[in-house]
């Protein structure tokens, strides 16, 4: 698995580095928001794992002698989580301070129940997705609508098969799993409380305007082709394309000029 990983980096960097139009993309710096609290259902206290990230810290600095190195690796985790889950601070000038940490674990009350309230959560919609297909953030190498498909995919508690992703993309994918203690291996050992901040919008209703964007242009297409009265390349169309544009020269008495087996296919 970890050859793997190691493949799919090394080639997906090399792509990254010679592909134009991935160079010309516009440089994006933390920190990341994907989505909104509406009025009055804003976070009071960081998140309930963020709060671990911080005790953790207090735990270390209490029982190592030399917790230089263990330091590191924690708050590099913290800072990843600050940077990426910006959105649900509680907030603006909330920030982490080493020697706040003792502070911010004394001041934090656990309750029973759910440790996270996400009622209020509105991710950024579709629109917005398009709008930042061409930015990347300098950090991970992702555009936020890349990290919001890894988010997505971890959301779902469904482990992705890995082959399907880019370098960036599994770097940031580990990258959170192990922000939240959750095994990227198997993400159905996850709980919901786990995955709940990575709620975003569903890629599945992007994938199907897409689609009607695509059969939109198609129908442009049909409609050009049949008032300029020229031979269209049906090379592209599929079946329904073509029973569309015969049915369109039909209504309006036009030559369809297609061969004599499309016609037959596709005659109504």
């Amino acid at each position: 698995m970890l050859l793997l990983f190691q493949l799919i980096i090394y080639f997906d960097l090399i792509l990254q580095s010679v592909h134009p139009r991935l160079r010309s993309r516009q440089m994006l710096f933390g920190p990341f928001k994907f989505g909104y609290y509406s009025p009055g259902t804003a976070p009071n206290r960081i998140p309930h794992r963020l709060y671990l990230l911080v005790k953790e810290v207090v735990d270390i600095m209490k029982t190592h002698n030399d917790p230089k190195k263990a330091l590191a690796t924690v708050e590099r985790k913290i800072h990843f989580f600050c940077n990426y889950f910006h959105s649900h601070l509680p907030y603006h000038g909330w920030e982490y301070r080493r020697d706040n940490a003792s502070t911010i674990v004394n001041r934090y009350r656990l309750k029973r129940g759910p440790e996270y309230n996400m009622a209020g959560y509105i991710p950024f919609s579709l629109q917005d997705l398009k709008v930042w297909k061409y930015e990347y953030d300098s950090d991970t190498n992702l555009a936020r609508r890349d990290m919001i498909n890894v988010m997505s995919i971890i959301h779902s508690r469904k482990t992705p098969a890995i082959w399907r992703l880019g370098a960036a993309s599994i770097i940031f994918y580990c990258k959170i799993c192990s922000c939240f203690g959750i095994d990227y291996r198997r993400l159905e050992g996850a709980s919901e409380d786990d995955v709940c901040l990575m709620k975003s919008i569903s890629l599945e209703e992007e994938e199907e305007e897409e689609e009607e964007e695509e059969r939109r242009a198609m129908a442009a297409e049909i409609i050009y082709a049949v008032c300029s009265q020229r031979t269209p390349i049906t090379m592209n169309w599929d079946e329904y394309a073509i029973s569309f544009y015969l049915k369109m020269c039909t209504c309006f008495g036009v030559d369809s000029k297609l061969s004599e087996d499309d016609c037959q296919k596709n005659r109504f």
